[in-house]
């Protein structure tokens, strides 16, 4: 044998030298993927939904089957259409069975398979995983503040679940059908429609799928977009797609319609959808006319058996019937419901900080669209100069091994385009662009650049993952700071919120006002803030609120436009009060905000209501005279009234000597002034404003009623005198400062202010006690 005749060993090239670092790194993609699944399910927000979803799971378990009739409202014999029953009974069995925090973590796993499902559908789509693994992190990256404990997570899990079978029936090769995407459509939309009200978009989704392959077969039978009338064949978009430039070119003129859509989007406000609905449909059209379709006749009609077999057994045995498909046109067609924040449009505050935009905030939304229409400029300019330099770009293996799963199909469009209709027209629906069009718009852009060379290739893979590791240990820095700031921090001194009240962010809810509710079994009709309701209803269930985030499913626009009018700065406190009449509401419960300024002062300054100090935030008012006022005056003579624990009530004998006072007054037989008198004067001698703000009048009347007009006066001296040399100790406390910080200097204005408000009370005070003493016999 010859020399020249024995087998050559490849010299190993730059290319393989890549493509081996290349595969070294992967872990990196791993990585950057666990990191931003930890990431995006960990978002820490105050969530009403997820209290409403245990208080509807106590219902069910009462009443053995899905909520029909509402009972922790004030409005009487409403029905509760909760569509959401599936995800409340969910999250209800794991509360129950293995405890709060079994709650969360079921959540956080929700929301990570979102994630995973993400990746999934990429990889049936491209069969890359460093593809499949980074969609997945990016959805994770955008899903974060839409995935908490609330039924809508578990409707972004059964979508995403949706375009993974679809995804999948797409991607099959030539000759090999799938038949277990159609296999699981049915008990997946079964399921989706006792889950959460977005089934309905499922439902929606499989008929445009559907729709996409009658029409791709209907064009694709016509060459170059042909469609025949009479006989007669008519070009259709054959002028702007010429067939030599395929996928570049519809990238260009899809990105020409795309930035026509932008400019329209400004223009006409909030109705974006026909410009994007233009480009969806010229690009499906092309997109038609060019790739055909792989679905099997056979599997068409399996598709729209399973869909109807799912819709016959929603429709027969679901609790609503019919109205379970109908009652979406109740929800969209509210312009009142639909001025929550969350349903407002994504380009409004868009360039405010995060902290100050509307939530949920979508930052991550346009950024991550931003960057891909940057990506698709320089995949279109690749896959320009790969027709313009054939020789330059030839790649060198075999194109005959080249995967066939990597290719894009009409109901691709439809996809891109609903997902970004969606978000376009609310905010709340921004989580649709990763969880739907990821998968697409990753095939696109692989579609666009095609077969590169083996060294280009590798060098952009390789690129690829050091982005990966150096943006998955950013972001691990990240995410571990934003964690301790969260659920540990933030909670410093509160070892009685466990994990799943600091995701829920618990603390920031009227927590000591809804603990006396429960510890003392009060019956109340409560107005509070709606997303404060949520908790009383599930904490408090003998407490039937005024509204509640339930919204569309139990309540009337009347009544969410009463609760925004009670809430609205200015206006006639009378008509308050006519609000609070109406609904005979017996109990406030409120957190002294700006929001609720104007209400907190009607109530103060009302004579019809009890302010009662329990401690902490909570501005608890009751009405005299109710019921529940005169049930806890009876529960505290008998020695039955219970306090929150860790209340700063407990701590502070000033404000409780305050409450006990006003209990006493304003119930039954418990005005006389040697039992009231002592704890008024405690009250007051604390120091705390707010209960010399709140004790001044009736401990100057209890004076004079006792004769004791001069004993008043001289108390009252003395209170001033030591109000007055605290705000000096204020004063110069603030004097002292060197460049104080504005946060400081708000702060003491504050502290001055409130001082001023018990000094002012004091001074009221002495006035009324002067005005009796000079008053004749």
């Amino acid at each position: 044998m010859l020399m020249s005749d024995a087998p050559q060993m490849r010299k190993i090239g730059p290319a393989d030298i890549v493509r081996w670092v290349g595969w070294a790194l992967m872990p990196g993609a791993l990585f950057v993927f666990l990191v931003a699944a930890v990431y995006g399910s960990t978002e820490v927000h105050s969530s009403t939904d997820t209290w409403i979803g245990l208080a509807a799971g106590t219902q069910m378990e009462l009443e053995g089957g899905a909520p029909q009739k509402d009972i922790y409202s004030i409005y009487p014999d409403d029905h509760w259409f909760d569509q959401n029953w599936g995800s409340h009974a969910y999250y209800y069995w794991l509360y129950k069975n293995y405890g709060r925090n079994a709650l969360l973590l079921g959540t956080w796993v929700s929301a990570a398979m979102i994630f995973v499902i993400c990746a999934w559908a990429t990889f049936l789509r491209t069969e890359s995983m460093l593809a499949a693994l980074v969609a997945g992190a990016i959805c994770g990256l955008g899903c974060r503040d839409f995935v908490s404990a609330r039924p809508a997570t578990i409707g972004f899990l059964m979508m995403a679940t949706l375009v993974a079978l679809l995804s999948a029936l797409i991607s099959q090769r030539p000759g090999r059908p799938r038949w277990w995407p159609i296999v699981l459509l049915t008990p997946l939309l079964v399921a989706w429609s006792h889950s959460h009200g977005s089934f309905i978009f499922g439902f929606g989704l499989v008929a445009v799928f559907v729709g996409c392959w009658f029409a791709t077969k209907l064009l694709s039978a016509n060459p170059a977009g042909r469609l025949k009338i009479n006989g007669q064949p008519i070009p259709l978009l054959e002028s702007l797609f010429p067939p030599q430039n395929t996928i570049a070119n519809m990238f260009f003129v899809g990105g020409a319609l795309a930035v026509i859509a932008i400019v329209l989007m400004w223009i006409v406000g909030r109705a974006p959808f026909a410009p994007i609905a233009v480009a969806a449909i010229a690009i499906g059209m092309w997109l038609g006319s060019q790739n055909g379709t792989r679905q099997t006749n056979g599997q068409i009609l399996g598709i729209m058996i399973a869909t109807f077999l799912a819709f016959l057994i929603v429709l027969i045995f679901g609790p609503y019937g019919v109205e379970n498909f109908t009652h979406v046109s109740v929800i969209m067609g509210s312009e009142a419901f639909r001025g929550v924040n969350e349903w407002r449009p994504p380009w409004q505050d868009m360039f405010k900080p995060r902290t100050v935009q509307p939530f949920p905030p979508t930052d991550a939304f346009w950024i991550s669209l931003f960057v891909a229409m940057g990506l698709f400029v320089l995949a279109g300019v690749v896959a320009s100069a790969r027709q313009m330099f054939p020789d330059k770009f030839k790649a060198e293996s075999d194109p005959a091994t080249e995967s066939t799963v990597l290719r894009t199909a009409m109901f691709d469009a439809a996809v891109v385009g609903i997902a970004l209709t969606m978000t376009f027209f609310a905010r709340r629906f921004a989580p649709l662009f990763f969880v739907m069009a990821l998968p697409t718009m990753i095939t696109w852009l692989m579609l666009l650049v095609g077969r590169l060379p083996d060294l280009i290739a590798g060098s952009v893979r390789m690129a690829v993952l050091l982005t990966c590791v150096t943006f998955g240990y950013v972001l691990w820095g990240r995410t571990q700071e934003m964690l301790d700031n969260s659920l540990v921090k933030q909670i410093v001194g509160r070892e009685d919120l466990d994990l799943l009240a600091r995701a829920t962010a618990f603390g920031g809810v009227p927590q000591e006002g809804l603990e006396y509710l429960q510890l003392n079994d009060l019956r109340a009709r409560l107005f509070t803030e709606w997303t404060h309701a949520g908790a009383a209803m599930f904490v408090c269930p003998n407490v039937q609120v005024f509204i509640d985030g339930r919204a569309q499913q139990v309540y009337t626009v009347p009544q969410y436009q009463s609760y925004v009018y009670m809430i609205t700065q200015g206006g006639p406190i009378a008509q308050r009060m006519g609000i609070l009449d109406a609904a005979k509401i017996d109990t406030a419960m409120l957190l002294p905000n700006m929001r609720y300024a104007d209400l907190i002062g009607a109530l103060d300054s009302s004579p019809e209501w009890v302010f009662l100090p329990i401690g902490g935030r909570t501005r608890l008012y009751m009405r005299r005279g109710s019921d529940v006022l005169e049930d806890l005056g009876r529960k505290f003579r008998a020695g039955e009234e219970k306090t929150p624990y860790l209340a700063p009530a407990l701590r502070n004998q000033g404000l409780r000597q305050l409450f006990e006072a006003n209990l006493l007054i304003n119930t039954g037989g418990g005005s006389e002034c040697d039992e009231v008198l002592p704890r008024l004067k405690r009250a007051i001698a604390s120091g705390e404003p707010i209960a010399m703000v709140f004790g001044s009048a009736p401990a100057a009347a209890c004076f004079v009623r006792n004769g004791d007009i001069e004993t008043g006066l001289r108390f009252f001296g003395r209170q001033m005198q030591r109000t007055d040399q605290r705000i000096q100790a204020v004063r110069n406390n603030f004097q002292k400062q060197v460049n104080p910080h504005p946060r400081m200097q708000q702060a003491f204005q504050q502290q001055l202010q409130v001082l001023a408000q018990g000094r002012q009370a004091l001074a009221n005070g002495i006035r009324l006690l002067q005005a009796q003493q000079q008053a004749p016999d």
